[in-house]
């Protein structure tokens, strides 16, 4: 009986072990910084750079009006171990006279130019989540050497301070998508919780006459905008989130016709101008969506409510994205068809831009 308990130990070593217990920690590691990067962080990212959370992937879009007015997003992220994520985003019209975009200048943002820094914590089990992936890429036949190799391959990158190559140009496509099946399948039953705070500020110039003396004017002020947001990630597969914003904004005056006579037989010349100086108004407002990636497009719903003008905007963004056979550079792109409540007419969007998948860790 003594002999019988340590060999039905030794059996179950041997058939089991590579399925549980054979698990190293250099494995385990791996397997969390995937589900973080390529299934939570990018299946709940907006590509049209308007999620609340922060994301980890530097990117760029140029997003375009049907009215023709077109604006410039760039975003760089660092990720702080397998739970926080900080980005830096910066959004900037297209000057319509020199037909250029100039985000900042050695004196600081450019007018119109906007920069938000958000602080994203990711409520979620890293080792749990990471023994039940490579427990199911087991019961698959499938290798887990490639994630292994991953981070040995991308741990200079990472003690350098420099973003770490793709997964899936390390990993190929196979064992790509063998890994986010895996991924899929382990965070099918939870709950992973995101939660975010965002600031947003830029300068803003106002060029109006004074409505007594027509005199011109010009002032500078700077809108802000803070948010808090909390969202889940729902059955491997939904990702929704509530969020609700507060700050300061600058509107112009009313423009007007001024007509001023001109030339000798004194015709009258016309032109539109803003009269008076900017108002200062606070804003307010709640936002929901909801939000499905899958592995080439995605769908997503989004209801702003304006508390303070009591408007509510309805928006349905759809997204494309496209990676660029096994190179580390991805193409997003979409469409998005927006309702307001107070006008009761549509707007439609259209945005494209390259995404990196490498990431910044610390």
């Amino acid at each position: 009986m003594r002999l019988l308990v340590p060999a039905f130990l030794c059996l179950a070593v041997l058939l089991f072990g590579s399925s549980v217990w054979g698990q190293t920690p250099e494995e385990k590691d791996s397997a969390s910084y995937f589900g973080l990067e390529e299934d939570l962080l990018r299946k709940s990212d907006d590509p049209a750079l308007r999620s609340t959370h922060a994301g980890a992937r530097p990117a760029l879009i140029l997003e375009t009006t049907k009215d023709g007015d077109t604006r410039v997003k760039a975003r760089v992220g660092v990720e702080f171990g397998k739970d926080r994520v900080l980005d830096l985003q910066v959004e900037s019209p297209r000057n319509k006279t020199s037909e250029r975009t100039t985000l900042a200048t050695p004196d600081g943002l450019t007018n119109s130019t906007t920069a938000e820094v958000g602080l994203t914590w990711v409520l979620w089990k890293p080792e749990e989540y990471a023994t039940a992936m490579l427990k199911d890429l087991r019961n698959t036949q499938e290798s887990t050497k490639l994630l292994a190799d991953w981070k040995s391959r991308t741990e200079p990158y990472r003690s350098r301070g420099f973003p770490r190559p793709s997964a899936r140009a390390v990993l190929g496509d196979d064992g790509y998508e063998a890994a986010l099946k895996a991924s899929e399948k382990a965070l099918k039953g939870w709950i992973p919780v995101f939660l975010t705070v965002r600031a947003k500020a830029g300068p803003e110039e106002f060029r109006f006459v004074d409505a007594s003396t027509l005199a011109a004017g010009k002032e500078s002020h700077t809108n802000r905008l803070f948010t808090a947001s909390a969202g889940a990630y729902l059955q491997g597969s939904f990702y929704t989130s509530l969020s609700y914003s507060r700050g300061t904004a600058f509107t112009a005056g009313q423009t007007k016709d001024l007509c001023t006579p001109f030339g000798a037989i004194n015709a009258l010349e016309c032109r539109s101008v803003t009269v008076g100086p900017p108002a200062e108004a606070k804003t307010e407002a709640l936002n929901f969506e909801i939000r499905r990636m899958f592995r080439i497009f995605g769908l997503a719903g989004r209801l702003t409510r304006d508390l303070k003008n009591h408007v509510t905007e309805v928006e349905v963004p759809i997204y494309f994205q496209r990676s660029m056979g096994m190179s580390e550079m991805e193409l997003n792109g979409g469409i998005s068809v927006k309702w307001r409540s107070d006008t009761r007419d549509y707007a439609l969007t259209a945005f494209i831009g390259p995404a990196l998948s490498t990431v910044f860790r610390r």
